[in-house]
């Protein structure tokens, strides 16, 4: 029906849960204008569920269109029912395969009542390839697991059809000027921010404001004479040894496995674990 959301939006309106129920003159006249135009514009069949039927979806980036579908005495298919809606913020960042999963989930439970007891199996008909992404065994989250169980509800056989014989499907879910109505606000987003990224390397912390903290460490190793000892000792005896392979100095640093040892400073030390963990990214705030 033409502009039927348009002119059916004051009832809608009032289904809101922040709305308070108020049936007024302009909600009488729309209700009035919808039974005129239900009657005068008949492109619908009845359905017959002793007939074959057919189900054919369809997801764009911002809305879902569906079309139940009878075939009639005449051998032709002549549509039933329709049903477009249009996706929330969340489920606009849905990956493709989910849209499509999405509509067909919608649909089925909109029209249960006609399918989960067909006498025939039905059809459900989509254009997106994508839906191969759930015949692969794989872990499922919550979501896609509620519709592997709705789905086993039903009787029905999952066809691939061409964009061009879904031009029912396709004439609401893909108009231009919805497009245009939709905020796209998750589209190639940098997840973390250069400038947030402070933590750096101990090898490269002497070029930077942290140089006071490795002059700190160096001198610190007067506080840990044994393990410079250690090191002093494998340097002379010149054995090459596990140990001899994991302990080294170079620059006046304490290296163990190539990394700097913190010689027993404990005030540097916590300074040094709140300079590399408490920052945005760390996780490890306090």
């Amino acid at each position: 029906m033409k502009d039927f959301a348009r002119i059916a939006k004051p009832l809608h309106e009032m289904m809101k849960k922040e709305m308070k129920w108020s049936w007024e003159e302009r909600q009488q006249r729309v209700f009035e204008g919808l039974k005129e135009r239900f009657m005068t514009e008949l492109v619908l069949v009845t359905l017959d569920l002793d007939k074959e039927m057919r189900v054919e979806v369809d997801a764009s980036d911002f809305v879902m269109e569906g079309v139940l579908s009878m075939k009639c005495e005449d051998k032709k298919w002549r549509p039933v029912a329709y049903i477009s809606k249009s996706l929330n913020e969340a489920e606009i960042n849905y990956k493709i395969h989910d849209k499509k999963m999405l509509a067909i989930i919608q649909y089925l439970e909109a029209w249960r009542h006609f399918l989960e007891g067909a006498k025939d199996r039905f059809e459900i008909w989509t254009d997106h390839k994508n839906l191969e992404y759930f015949m692969k065994a794989q872990k499922l989250n919550q979501r896609q697991a509620r519709c592997l169980l709705y789905l086993s509800r039903f009787d029905f056989a999952l066809k691939h059809t061409a964009g061009k014989n879904m031009g029912r499907a396709d004439s609401l879910s893909r108009r231009v000027d919805w497009a245009e109505r939709v905020e796209r606000d998750n589209e190639n987003q940098v997840m973390l921010k250069e400038e947030w990224l402070e933590v750096r390397a101990m090898e490269q912390l002497v070029e930077g404001p942290e140089e006071e903290i490795v002059k700190r460490i160096k001198e610190a190793k007067y506080k840990d004479k044994k393990v410079i000892k250690v090191v002093e000792e494998m340097k002379k005896a010149g054995v090459k040894m596990l140990r001899d392979e994991e302990w080294q100095i170079e620059e006046g640093l304490v290296l163990k496995e190539g990394r700097v040892y913190v010689l027993k400073d404990e005030k540097l030390r916590i300074e040094i674990i709140r300079l590399h963990h408490d920052t945005p990214i760390a996780g490890h705030g306090g």
